[in-house]
Parts: C-alpha cells; structure tokens; sequence
C-alpha cells in the first residue's frame, strides 16, 4: 500500500489538514465534519482539534499508511477566507 502525503497548514493560532474532497466520500466522513473546516474546489482544509483527528484515525483504523508536512501559513492563513465546509459540495465529487 502506498504511503499518502498531506499537508498541514497552520498560521499563528490554528491548523488544518488538506485533503481531496473525494477522500472524505470515499471514507464516508462526509456527515462527520464540522463547519470550522474550509474548502476549494479541489480539497477540503480540516480544522486540526476535531476533524483532522478524525479524518487521521480512520486512516489507522484502515491501516492507510501516511505522512504529513507542515506548512507555515504566517500569522493569518488565507484559508480562513475560504468557502466553509458544505456537505453537498462534497457529496457531488
């Protein structure tokens, strides 16, 4: 199995995991995340308290191997300007 690689981007006082929007349909956590993660087109930007941990221990769960890179996004990210996390979005990958 190969290893999947994500980034972690945090600013001053939060983070958040990015992963493919598919990733959270295929792994049936689409109802699960909250509304303090963000979302593009592409990716789905998990707030780091809950859904990022989460997301990660159903990788465990499945055995997915992973690693993670940081990526300091200074004192204010410009993910949190983004599209809030909306489960209909997701559902229509």
């Amino acid at each position: 199995m190969r290893t999947r690689k994500y980034s972690f981007y945090f600013d001053a006082s939060h983070g958040w995991l990015r992963v493919k929007r598919r990733e959270i349909l295929e792994l049936g956590l689409v109802d699960t995340i909250s509304r303090y993660s963000y979302m593009d087109k592409r990716y789905a930007y998990l707030e780091e308290d809950c859904d990022a941990s989460l997301f990660l221990s159903k990788l465990k769960e499945m055995q997915t191997p992973y690693t993670i890179i940081e990526k300091d996004h200074g004192n204010i990210s410009s993910i949190r300007s983004m599209e809030i996390y909306d489960r209909s979005a997701i559902r229509g990958c």
